[in-house]
């Protein structure tokens, strides 16, 4: 398996890699870490089904659909909808 690291050091020495290889490695490394919904959940203290009832009525954040089984989220849009729903106070 290759970590970020490997893909660093890969891409510091092009030549390394073939063409599209260098841009596959690239895209990887650049991508966020994908989360479960067990995870997501536990981070957000709800349930899972929560999290698929949000899926569904488009209330939650924003996920990935690798299959129709397989479900993950991006930490960053995670971190993002977390953000969006910061209140400082509810005073009108």
């Amino acid at each position: 398996m290759m970590t970020r690291k490997t893909m660093a050091n890969l891409l510091d020495h092009p030549r390394a890699l073939p063409g599209d290889a260098i841009e596959k490695a690239a895209l990887a490394a650049a991508m966020a870490p994908l989360l479960t919904p067990a995870q997501v959940a536990d981070m957000l203290t709800v349930s899972e089904r929560t999290l698929e009832r949000w899926r569904m009525t488009g209330e939650g954040p924003e996920y990935v659909a690798l299959s129709r089984k397989v479900v993950r989220y991006d930490a960053v849009a995670l971190a993002t909808f977390v953000e969006a729903r910061r209140r400082i106070n509810t005073a009108a």
